[in-house]
């Protein structure tokens, strides 16, 4: 299912996770680094071990997809930055100010 690398992150040719329909190996110690891509390999294993978990697993992800900081949604994260972007506007009268003034 995926392939060793050694400290230089060359492939080792030796399996770094081993699948079979009775489960899952992992045959090497697991590094905090790439938490995305180490939270995608037991999705894979529960996927190929149970193919009915895919569309639970998708439907999670995309429910996740929309959060961003504070924001729960796709909508909370445009309706923050419409109230947050500069108004393009008002920098222009500003400028504008700061010319007559000069």
């Amino acid at each position: 299912m995926a392939g060793g690398t050694d400290d230089a992150g060359n492939a080792t040719g030796f399996p770094a996770v081993l699948l079979s329909d009775r489960g899952a190996f992992l045959s090497h110690i697991v590094l905090p680094d790439d938490r995305q891509g180490k939270k995608a390999a037991p999705r894979r294993a529960r996927g190929r071990l149970a193919p009915r978990l895919w569309k639970q697993v998708a439907q999670a992800e995309l429910e996740r997809a929309g959060r961003v900081g504070h924001c729960e949604s796709a909508d909370e994260v445009v309706a923050y930055l419409k109230t947050t972007v500069i108004d393009r506007d008002a920098i222009e009268r500003a400028r504008q100010a700061l010319k007559q003034a000069g």
